[in-house]
């Protein structure tokens, strides 16, 4: 009755109390409306979010996928290309082989392009990008080199002394040897091998692989990055004095400025090597005459030429290796394959990446 009264006494009172609860009441659904809607809304996006990155990463699966396929064209182009435009006397970087952008440099094949390249160091240690295949009959075969001409690569390409260049070819050696004599007093065989930190035997075989030397005493990254461009596994054991850089040619027995001499020949009329005015030797006896109508050589020198010719080099090529790289769409080098293959076109090595 009370409560009554009091209501019908002071009627604007309650009215506005009971709107206040009202409003209370309403904020507070809206707070929570608002608060469900903004998690939800964060939810959405995360969800989305996941969504797009693995739809992201499927595509670029697809992506690698679609460039690795472009890459192994890339690789069979060049050995069809090669078996095509192969001289079959000799080889020379003036071959459209070994250097042809028409054929090896961003060939299109439905939305990517594959590159067949190499670098070529010129003298003075210039870096050229050629566009075809390297013979690998232009670099020292690391299975059948005597320690005398490894030692005389390293020091070519490394800069070493005499001591660290005999210990590093003597190490070569042990590695690939059949027996466990050390052949050099600073070398390394298996009493060396066996006390490192993670020991393991010394090979005393052939080396399969280049990466192999990361194992031998001596050869860490730095020094197998400077030196992988200048040896191989695949020869015959000879070198192509038409292909061979100054020092391969150094390590078979040139002295530095005949090596020098014999690489300005070969450049031809535009001082350059791999174009189209490259002067061919395609006959090692007539060498040392060709050679002497251009410079002046010593004895010395002629007999460097003829002991060469006689125990090392060539003028043909056998073995060959591949390096195709393929974009796609607007990603660059997106994948790739480095083969080996021999004259007839025999796959040696593959190895995509």
């Amino acid at each position: 009755m009370k409560l009554g009264f009091i209501e019908r006494a002071y009627p604007c009172r309650f009215i506005t109390k009971k709107r206040c609860i009202l409003n209370r009441q309403k904020a507070g659904v809206l707070f929570l409306a608002l608060w469900a809607l903004g998690f939800l809304t964060v939810v959405a996006y995360m969800l989305a979010a996941a969504v797009r990155q693995r739809l992201l990463f499927v595509q670029r699966l697809n992506e690698r996928a679609s460039a690795r396929l472009i890459a192994e064209a890339g690789a069979r182009q060049a050995i069809f290309q090669f078996l095509r435009n192969s001289p079959k006397d000799c080889s020379a970087l003036k071959d459209k082989w070994s250097n042809e952008p028409s054929l090896f440099k961003d060939i299109t094949l439905g939305e990517g392009k594959f590159t067949v390249w190499s670098e070529y160091f010129s003298l003075g240690g210039v870096r050229k990008r050629l566009f075809g295949l390297v013979d690998e009959e232009r670099k020292v075969n690391l299975n059948t080199a005597s320690m005398v001409i490894l030692e005389r690569l390293f020091q070519a390409v490394l800069g070493c002394d005499d001591l660290k260049a005999r210990e590093l070819a003597a190490s070569v050696v042990d590695w690939r040897d059949k027996d466990s004599q050390l052949s050099y007093p600073l070398s390394a065989e298996d009493s060396y091998y066996s006390f490192l930190k993670a020991p393991y035997r010394a090979k005393n075989s052939d080396f399969e692989v280049l990466e192999e030397l990361l194992l031998v005493k001596g050869f860490d990254g730095v020094t197998f990055n400077k030196i992988r461009d200048y040896v191989t596994i695949y020869s015959n054991g000879k070198i192509n004095i038409n292909t061979a850089p100054w020092p391969v040619l150094v390590a078979a027995g040139l002295s530095p400025d005949l090596a020098t001499k014999l690489i300005q020949f070969r450049q031809g009329e535009d001082g350059e090597e791999a174009t189209s005015d490259d002067r061919v030797i395609t006959s090692l006896d007539a060498l040392t005459n060709g050679l002497a109508a251009y410079f002046d050589l010593s004895n010395s020198e002629k007999q460097q030429l003829g002991l060469a010719c006689a125990e090392i080099f060539t003028t043909n090529s056998d073995y060959f290796s591949i390096h195709s790289s393929a974009s796609f769409r607007s990603r660059d080098d997106l994948a790739g394959v480095d083969c080996v293959v021999n004259r007839q076109g025999k796959v040696l090595s593959w190895r995509e990446f």
